[in-house]
Formats: C-alpha cells, structure tokens, sequence
C-alpha cells in the first residue's frame, strides 16, 4: 500500500504535469504487465507526455522498484522521478500511431542505483544525447512491467517502463585539468613500446592524486580498443571508462614520488575469453586503490588515456604484437548490481514489434556510435619501434638485446623474432600472469 507521505510527493508533481482524463485512465486499466510490445494505454502516455510544460528542476517521488514490481497495476499512470546513469538509447519501431510526438521519441536506458534497478524511458522531446554514464533526471509517468527472456540464461528477466517528455542532463563531473605544461608532456609519450615508467607517466598520476575521492566521473566506455589502437594521439590524456573482470592487481614501483602512498598495476578484461579468441584486456595504473577489490570481481574504473602498450605473444611458431590501452586513474569501484544488467544475455522480443534488444545494447550503443567515427582514422601507424623493456615488460628485457640488432625489421605485424623459453600463452592477460610467474622464478 502507498503511503501517505508517498502521496503527498506524487502530488507535488502531479501538480505540475497535466493530469490524465478519465478516457486515458480507462484504458491504463486495460494495459497487461509482463508482455512485451504496446498498447492503448501506451498512446495515452505519449499524448498526455507531449502537453507537459518544461520543468528545471522536478521533485516528487522516487522509485520503489520492488513495490513496483509487486503491484504493478497501484502505480500505474503515476508520475515518477527517475533519477540515474544514462546507459543508452534505441531506436523506436513499435510506435505505430502518429501524434505530436513524430519523429521525436527515444528509448533511454537508466539505471537507478536508489532503487537497485534499470528502467526503460520513452521520452517525447528527448535532449541531446547523453555520454553513457552520465547523470541524467526523467519525470516518467510509470507504464507497465516489461518481461523479456534472457537467452543466455534463460531466464525472464523484468523491467519498469515509464513515458515522459524531455530529461535534465547533469554536468558531468570535471576532472582537475591538465595544465599546458603536463600536455605538453604527455603528447611526448610513444606507443607501440613497453615502456611504462617515463616522464609522460607522472603529470597523469598526479592529476589522477587530485581526483581519486570525488565521485566517478561519466566518461565515454571502451567496448573495444581497436579505435584507441588505431588513433592513440586523438585520446592521450581523454577520460575514458572501462568494466570488466579484474584479472591481476600488483604493485607498481614508480621512480618518482608523489602525492600518493602506492602505485597498482591493475589488468582488466574487458571482453571475456570465448572458443575461438582470448579476452581483451585494458592495462590501468591506479593511484591508492582500495584493498576490497579482489582478483575475478567485476570492476569499473576511469582513468585518463597514457599510451598503447605493446607486447609481443606467442602464436604457433611467431611472435605476434599485442597492444595494451593503457590509463591512469583512481577511485575504482565494484561493478556490483549494475554488471548483473548490463552483462545480461539478449532477449527477445514479442509480438507487436516488441523489443529485440537487451539493457546491454543500451550500454554499449552510444559507445559504439562514438567508436564508429574513429574507424575512419588509420588502424595502425606506419612502422613501429620493437620493445625496450622495463616496468610491466622486466621478462622481455632479456629479449631486447636480441632485437636491438634488428629493430628496424618490427613493422606491423612482423613477428619473425623465436621467443625464448616456452611460449606465452595467447589469452593476453594469462600472457601476463605468466611473464610475472617467470619474473619471480628468475629473482
């Protein structure tokens, strides 16, 4: 049952919207929860929508998920704020009926960590799209309970669905800014190298010291790291997000010292290793992490974009390149619930031109459409130097001096170096667990 200080809030905000006719509210009372698609109800939400006057700041009640999802028919049509992390948007095929809402609806993914849940927004006068992760607030009137079935799991999977008109954008969070003298050092970093510990390592790690308390900021998620690899001088110095599975944390022992007690190595994979290719992982360097964080939990970090690393591994009889993002931040986090949803298999959708997506593709689909424009640079620079080992590379110094002669041969591509020892595994972040195994057998 709703209470009466919840009633109160909903008020407040009714207040400011349109209310619903009887004929609107009529057919709501027909809406079934649990299916997918639209219906007569739905139509009434956009129209109703489309007369709402701009609000600055709303205020009103918040969500209760399970309450929601228990009873979802004593919510319907109610006004809602819906406060939390804009993870996508799709484009809309089941809206059939024309209105003032034409060529104007989106469909945003929202999670709302108040509430442990992610919801669905048909928005009627959408703003500018956001950056995945960025702060967002929607007033929504609450539609019905959408089931979908994951077919990774197999099992159904339950989300809220509201209809609302435009959304307020929060700022993202600034991070302390680079000066133009920290830029002009970390423009000096070269990639497609090993080297870690240089001058164009330490304005980030100090700006990284300024910043590791405040919240975590948006930033743009790297789904992938060819765009990065093939244009690393468009992002040096960028923040930039990244989720996955922490595959190795260790010390770092820096040469310099600064605002900061330790310095960790963190590997974290990004894309999980299937049958026929390994994961790929994102190397960050991270200002005091917390020691809550375990090897296999699934992490999120922002760090600001140092270089591409590169490492060499063995396939077959030749040693071919890898390359590494590499950041430097702070403040990781746990991925927790928000994993649970966006990790989630695709399901399908149902009748009507239901949905055939997932909360997933809402997450990775602006990142996706910002990875496209890059695919237009070149994937890789010309001829690249080999590597000279130090920091995250000690075991491949010892192949240096082999390669020292015959630098100039390692173009893109070429591998024509024997490895010594047996060969590295090819999954790149077991590669790096063992060149560590061999590094301390050899101390």
């Amino acid at each position: 049952m709703m209470t009466a200080s919840f009633l109160a809030l909903v008020v407040s905000l009714a207040s400011v919207i349109p209310p619903l006719s009887p004929e609107q509210k009529a057919k709501l009372e027909a809406v079934k929860d649990r299916t997918t698609g639209v219906d007569a109800g739905f139509y009434e939400l956009l129209r109703n929508a489309s007369e709402w006057p701009a609000v600055e700041e709303p205020s009103g009640a918040g969500l209760n998920a399970a309450a929601m999802l228990a009873a979802p028919v004593e919510y319907r049509g109610l006004p809602f704020i819906i406060e939390g992390e804009y993870l996508g948007l799709q484009e809309v095929h089941m809206v059939k009926e024309s209105g003032p809402w034409n060529g104007k609806i989106e469909q945003w993914g929202i999670r709302v960590p108040s509430a442990d849940a992610t919801v669905m927004v048909f928005l009627t006068n959408p703003p500018p799209v956001p950056v995945a992760g960025q702060k967002v607030t929607v007033v929504g009137r609450f539609y019905k309970v959408w089931s979908v079935k994951n077919e990774a799991s197999g099992r159904a999977e339950e989300y809220l669905v509201f209809v609302g008109r435009g959304a307020k954008v929060h700022a993202g969070l600034t991070l302390p800014p680079l000066s133009d003298a920290d830029r002009q050092q970390i423009a000096t970093a070269t990639d497609f190298d090993d080297e870690v510990d240089r001058g164009p390592l330490y304005p980030l790690l100090k700006n990284a010291a300024q910043w590791k308390d405040l919240p975590m900021p948006a930033a743009p998620l790297i789904t992938h790291g060819d765009p990065i690899i093939g244009a690393p001088g468009e992002y040096r110095g960028l923040p930039l997000r990244i989720e996955g599975a922490l595959a190795r944390r260790q010390e770092f022992k820096s040469s310099r010292s600064g605002a900061w007690d330790r310095i960790e190595q963190w590997v974290v994979e990004i894309t999980p290793k299937t049958k026929d290719k390994g994961s790929e992982s994102v190397i960050v360097y991270l200002v005091d992490p917390p020691d809550t964080l375990k090897v296999g939990e699934k992490v999120r970090v922002v760090g600001r974009f140092y270089k591409v690393w590169r490492t060499y591994l063995a396939k077959g009889e030749v040693n071919e390149p890898y390359n590494f993002v590499v950041l430097v931040g702070a403040n990781p986090q746990p991925l927790g619930a928000v994993a649970a949803t966006a990790g989630a298999g695709a399901p399908t959708g149902g009748e009507g031109g239901g949905v055939s997506w997932q909360i997933v593709r809402m997450a990775l689909g602006a990142a996706l459409v910002l990875a496209f424009g890059f695919f237009m640079v070149r994937r890789y620079a010309g001829r690249i130097r080999g590597p000279r080992g130090s920091g995250l590379a000690a075991l491949i110094e010892e192949r240096r001096a082999k390669r020292e002669g015959t630098e100039a041969k390692h173009a893109i591509g070429n591998g024509d170096d024997e490895p010594e020892g047996p060969p590295l595994p090819p999954d790149p972040a077991e590669a790096l667990l063992e060149m560590e195994r061999r590094r301390l057998g050899d101390q």
